[in-house]
Order: structure tokens, then sequence, then C-alpha cells
């Protein structure tokens, strides 16, 4: 069961990695230097949550809320492919 969540886990950090290149592709930054460098990393993901939260707020939604649930679920499945749980 755990080995089943890692490999879960890793097609999941797959989407976000799909979801980071759609960022490079908007021209902010090459891919490799998004992936790889910390501060480039954090400004490409930054921007993309800023997006994330303008899009819930043009449709009424508490982004607070959705970024808390978001980072419960993370902690979860973390903790299910680690055993943890």
């Amino acid at each position: 069961m755990h080995n089943a969540e890692a490999v879960m886990n890793s097609k999941r950090a797959h989407s976000a990695a799909v979801a980071l290149r759609f960022a490079v592709e908007t021209g902010q930054r090459d891919e490799a230097l998004a992936l790889y460098d910390e501060g480039c990393f954090a400004e490409v993901v930054g921007d993309l949550i800023a997006n994330l939260a303008h899009l819930a707020a043009s449709y009424g939604h508490d982004f607070e809320k959705v970024i808390s649930g978001g980072m419960e679920m993370y902690e979860t499945e973390r903790r299910d492919a680690e055993g943890d749980a």
C-alpha cells in the first residue's frame, strides 16, 4: 500500500511539473532553471499560486481555505506514502 501511495505522489508531482512548464511557457523562465534554482522555482510557483488565487476570487471562492485544504491533503498523502498514517 505504501508503495502505491509513493507512486501516486510521484504522479502528483509530475502534474505539478506540467503546471510549472505551463508557467514557463508564458515566458517567465527556462524550465530547467525553474525546476532546479530555488529562487526561480519560488518565483514561478509563487506566480502560479497568485494566478490561482485570482481565479478563485473571480469565482467567489475562499482561496485561503483552498490552500489550507491543499496542505492538509499534501500532509496526508505524504504520510500515507511514508507509512506514517
